[in-house]
């Protein structure tokens, strides 16, 4: 029975390193790379795996989850990947 519903699993040194490796592609033809975190639900570690890995910005579409990486100190600028809901943005300047 505790099988019975998907998790998700990460490791943080591969992601570190997936990370660091499409970021050195990218960089050698000119482009700049955003590490999406919506996915992993905007989870800290996750967001310091990717800025550690050279991601130049950390994005995500959920304002909530760009305001807790902000307050755990980690500096990589922020994305928002679309245009906040004025009932959002409240949430950033707190």
């Amino acid at each position: 029975m505790a099988n019975r519903y998907p998790r998700l699993v990460i490791n943080l040194n591969h992601l570190r390193h997936n990370a660091r490796q499409v970021v050195n592609t990218c960089a050698a033809r000119g482009i700049s790379v955003a590490g999406v975190i919506k996915g992993a639900a905007g989870m800290v570690p996750v967001a310091q795996a990717m800025a550690d890995g050279g991601c130049q910005f950390l994005a995500s579409s959920r304002i909530e989850q760009l305001a807790g990486v902000k307050a755990a100190g980690i500096t990589t600028p922020l994305l928002m990947l679309r245009v906040p809901m004025l009932s959002e943005v409240e949430v950033w300047f707190r």
